[in-house]
């Protein structure tokens, strides 16, 4: 997250929502079920096996996790069994009996019961719901990456050692006509970053990157402003990285795309594939605050 850190993590789509074990346990158990029913035999073997297996495959996922990139999540065992339990109601109450099986399933076909997992799986699932949302608000304010009018903006900034919370313009931001502004806290660390992930990535039709700051802060502040496209490899020379004054009052940053197409040391930034963009402060020792506001292409 610093000038010198790490190549960044990109959000996958259901990774981002969080719920794709619910949706990988519940296709599991679809194939195992569905795989093959001409004999009553067949396809009780099938059943036996569909709930371990499924169940194992997900634990061996979130394990191979720990040799990766990725971390592994007790969470996601939670959410596969949110889906295998969940696919186990549907089959009960919909398929079982259709079919004329012969299988007791008296608990999960118990009504309480099978609107606690309904209830559990819509759960699992909703952040599809939450993130898509999220996205139609980023793509309709576009080229606004974020304007901190609406609670859908904070979706996509994430923190590290920093503290944001949309508030009130303060009084004192003069012919700043804006309802809501972001106020970062950036506590003491040696790279407190606030983060936005995935902005709208071509840029290619837009001339500058601009932001308002305001600081009510009798001192200067350094910050710095990072902005890394998808084929960004972790080294520090190859992103654009802007150090930036803070002075009390309001700050208008206002930076040519061309600036920031050209601050990779061996190759120009691809601005039709922006990935980042991230603020930061530097060996902070003691915790403060600023206010941001119209972040957007012009």
């Amino acid at each position: 997250l610093s000038a010198q850190s790490a190549p960044i993590k990109y959000h996958k789509f259901l990774d981002r929502f969080n719920c794709h074990g619910t949706l990988r346990n519940a296709s599991f158990m679809f194939f195992f079920f569905f795989n093959d029913t001409a004999t009553t035999e067949i396809y009780t073997l099938s059943l036996h096996d569909a709930l371990p297996i499924s169940f194992v495959i997900g634990i061996l996922l979130e394990l191979s996790q720990i040799l990766g990139p990725r971390n592994a999540d007790i969470l996601d065992l939670v959410r596969d069994l949110i889906g295998i339990s969940s696919f186990l109601v549907f089959y009960a109450t919909f398929i079982d009996k259709k079919l004329k099986f012969e299988h007791k399933w008296t608990f999960i076909t118990n009504k309480s019961t099978s609107i606690i997992m309904i209830v559990l799986f819509i759960i699992g699932i909703s952040p599809i719901a939450v993130w898509s949302i999220a996205q139609i608000h980023r793509n309709s304010i576009f080229p606004q990456i974020s304007n901190f009018e609406s609670i859908w903006d904070t979706m996509y900034w994430k923190g590290n050692k920093t503290n944001f919370l949309i508030v009130p313009n303060p009084k004192n931001w003069i012919n700043n006509t804006s309802k809501n502004v972001l106020k970062i806290s950036f506590l003491p660390f040696i790279y407190p970053t606030i983060e936005f992930i995935e902005p709208v990535p071509d840029w290619n039709e837009y001339k500058y990157f601009s932001l308002e700051i305001y600081s009510d802060l009798n001192e200067e502040k350094s910050i710095t402003i990072r902005i890394d496209d998808k084929s960004h490899k972790g080294d520090f020379n190859d992103r654009f990285n802007k150090t930036i004054r803070v002075a009390k009052g309001v700050n208008v940053i206002r930076i040519p795309l061309l600036e920031i197409e050209s601050a990779p040391l061996h190759r120009r930034m691809d601005i039709s594939r922006i990935s980042s963009i991230r603020i930061f402060s530097h060996k902070v020792v003691e915790e403060f605050s600023i206010y941001i506001d119209d972040i957007k292409l012009e």
